[in-house]
């Protein structure tokens, strides 16, 4: 997430996108230097972003042409009471994969295109099935922003209601709500104290019948206890 934080180094993964390419093409189509954009390429080689291979050139010297080599997608949530981010690998489909007929159909529509030797022919089919994904990602957003939508007004209205409570003890239980449990540990790099502060909160909090705790899990007290 933080290789993608700067904007030249999403321009060139967007460019790389549209296929593997060398610094000097990729500067001049950016508008950047070329020695910024070899600075830039290397930090995403690092991170893995990339591959690098050496290829011959007109005049006779390699040059390293670069191409994308991972399949990912970025998310980031924010709202009052929501903060996410999310950087999710799809290198491996059968990791999310789900029992799907109508996914299952398109695909084998697909496959059975792949392997038609006219590519002609296959233009408009394939472009048909890359609509109707369009379509079912679209529909997809929908729902998630929907979801995302009641799920921020639930976090709202139980930290609206919970009363004589600082900003400390607040933000400690609204980190444990937004991940379902949590830990000392955990609690303490989030909001940036030390243990024992936390030790000390969680202390004041349970006593509130807000949170408990069960070995090291930290988790919002049952209604019932």
């Amino acid at each position: 997430m933080d290789v993608l934080g700067n904007t030249v180094r999403r321009q060139i993964i967007r460019k790389l996108g549209e296929g593997p390419d060398y610094t000097l093409r990729l500067s001049g189509k950016l508008r950047i230097g070329q020695q910024l954009a070899t600075r830039h390429l290397k930090i995403l080689e690092d991170a893995g972003l990339v591959d690098v291979s050496w290829v011959s050139s007109d005049r006779g010297a390699r040059r390293k042409l670069y191409s994308l080599n991972k399949f990912y997608s970025v998310r980031i949530d924010f709202a009052p009471n929501l903060y996410s981010e999310s950087l999710t690998s799809f290198d491996d489909p059968m990791q999310w994969f789900e029992d799907s007929s109508e996914l299952d159909e398109i695909e084998e529509r697909l496959r059975k295109l792949m392997r038609n030797t006219s590519s002609t022919e296959q233009l408009n089919p394939i472009n048909l099935i890359i609509s109707e994904v369009d379509e079912e990602l679209n529909a997809l957003e929908r729902k998630r922003a929907k979801l995302l939508y009641i799920r921020n007004m639930a976090m709202k209205e139980t930290l609206d209601s919970i009363v004589n409570i600082d900003r400390s003890e607040r933000q400690m239980v609204q980190h444990v709500m937004d991940k379902g449990s949590s830990s000392v540990e955990e609690l303490s790099q989030h909001l940036q104290i030390r243990e024992e502060t936390v030790r000390s909160l969680l202390e004041q909090l349970i006593n509130k019948n807000l949170l408990e705790k069960k070995g090291e899990e930290i988790k919002i007290q049952p209604q019932n206890a």
